[in-house]
């Protein structure tokens, strides 16, 4: 049995699907053109979710943070000392505790589904 695809649209996708909904295109003929799903298209229009807001839960760190902590992986492991996992999991615990940021980490320290994703 196949797995159901996942729609791929974009926040630009969803913008111009809910003005064209806005400038009075039915819902069906704006989420086929743009290929918005017809429900979040709802959604978007109806106010019941943000228009810039996606599913699932934050993140913890920011995509700038996230890209500093690749920028030093890397020039670390350059100079020859490529961190373990348990030496980046440390990091980030260390970080997030000297920006004095609530997590819902178990102990504060991220896990293997963290790093994983990361």
């Amino acid at each position: 049995m196949d797995k159901l695809k996942r729609l791929q649209y974009s926040t630009e996708d969803i913008n111009k699907a809910v003005n064209a909904v806005q400038s009075g295109m039915p819902f069906k003929a704006a989420s086929k053109l743009y290929n918005v799903p017809r429900s979040t298209l709802q959604d978007k229009v109806k106010g019941r979710t943000l228009l810039d807001k996606k599913c699932g839960p934050g993140t913890i760190l920011t995509r700038e943070e996230e890209n500093l902590l690749v920028e030093w992986l890397f020039r670390i492991a350059a100079y020859g000392f490529p961190a373990t996992k348990t030496q980046l999991l440390d990091s980030v615990q260390l970080l997030l505790k000297e920006l004095d940021r609530p997590n819902n980490f178990a102990d504060g320290r991220p896990g293997r589904k963290w790093y994983e994703l990361f």
